[in-house]
């Protein structure tokens, strides 16, 4: 196993650690903006997130070419895992653990924070969708009481007028 490889692949998967922990904080600030519903701060977290995420298919890419100089005995250098190297450089077990557990736990709080965001999209994007049908005059879910307490239903007429 090449030392100078395996320190550089080490380094590599200690900045991606780093360009992830930032694409978490940039997610977080994506939900705040959208729970407040300020859409240039929404703007502004994707295009971090693009941005992080080119810098991050660079760091892969480096990764991947690493692997090839670390000779491990795996078939293909994207089937070489943490654990892998772990039991192959034992010498740098430690810092590649720590590295795992990093990663792990950035992954998953990134996983979680996806998965709000997406949630918090999709409910707004219902609830302008609900508004839309009921200014348009098609939302016929809601019912209104008569004052004789019949049930009616809404007759699709337009809550806003077209005329100009």
């Amino acid at each position: 196993m090449e030392e100078e490889a395996l320190e550089q692949l080490i380094a590599i998967l200690g900045k991606e650690t780093g360009l992830l922990q930032d694409l978490h904080t940039l997610l977080a600030a994506q939900q705040a903006a959208l729970v407040r519903g300020k859409v240039e701060e929404i703007k502004q977290s994707v295009e971090g997130q693009i941005a992080t995420l080119s810098e991050i298919s660079k760091l892969e890419r480096e990764r991947i070419t690493l692997l090839g100089a670390v000779q491990l005995g795996a078939d293909d250098e994207e089937d070489v895992t943490l654990s892998h190297l772990i039991e192959a450089a034992p010498q740098h077990g430690e810092r590649l653990s720590e590295v795992r557990r990093a990663l792990k736990d950035v992954l998953e709080a990134i996983g979680t924070l996806n998965k709000h965001n997406g949630m918090l999209i999709n409910q707004s994007l219902c609830y302008i969708g609900k508004t839309l049908r009921t200014i348009a005059g098609e939302d016929t879910s809601s019912t209104v009481y008569t004052p004789d307490g019949d049930v009616t239903c809404p007759t699709g007429r337009l809550a806003v007028d077209r005329k100009i």
